[in-house]
């Protein structure tokens, strides 16, 4: 089954399960959706456009980690390289003036491995980086490192024509 295949399958599946609100968001808005599987696709029904972006955990077309953030990156992420260009622990795809945000959490906080009673935990911190999107679903940039626990290093939701413009 090719791309667009899994993505129409996928989208007639999460479309059918949707409430009918949801469905009415979908008729009118850009949006990515997940089929809660880890597959992710966006979609414009206005303009009758579906893309895959992610499929079972694995993104089709990674955009790359900006290596101007590797070295924080890999100072605070446990597991050491390669970073799986994978989805294992949260995502979340934001609206913005010219497409989307993607968010994406490559490493929990330490406590997402405790049980009921509060072992197991480890003393990691979160790790979240981000990257563009378009108004069609592609990414545009490399993902940049966004936060380390509560440190912020970029806000993924800056314009970056305005970044562009500053001395």
């Amino acid at each position: 089954m090719d791309r667009d295949a899994v993505a129409r399958a996928l989208f007639d599946r999460i479309y059918a399960e949707s409430s009918s609100e949801m469905r009415a968001y979908i008729d009118l808005n850009p949006c990515v959706l997940s089929d809660g599987r880890y597959s992710l696709i966006f979609s414009d029904h206005r303009r009758g456009l579906l893309r895959l972006i992610v499929h079972r955990r694995v993104f089709l077309d990674f955009p790359g980690i900006d290596e101007r953030d590797l070295p924080v990156i890999l100072a605070n992420y446990e597991e050491g390289l390669p970073i799986p260009e994978e989805i294992c622990f949260g995502w979340s795809a934001d609206r913005v003036k010219d497409g989307f945000v993607f968010l994406w959490v490559i490493q929990p906080d330490g406590r997402y491995y405790e049980d009921e009673d509060g072992f197991g935990g480890e003393s990691q911190e979160e790790i979240t980086l981000f990257a563009r999107m378009d108004g069609n679903g592609a990414f545009v940039t490399q993902f940049r490192l966004c936060e380390i626990g509560v440190r912020r290093y970029a806000d993924p939701f800056r314009d970056p024509e305005a970044e562009k413009e500053e001395p």
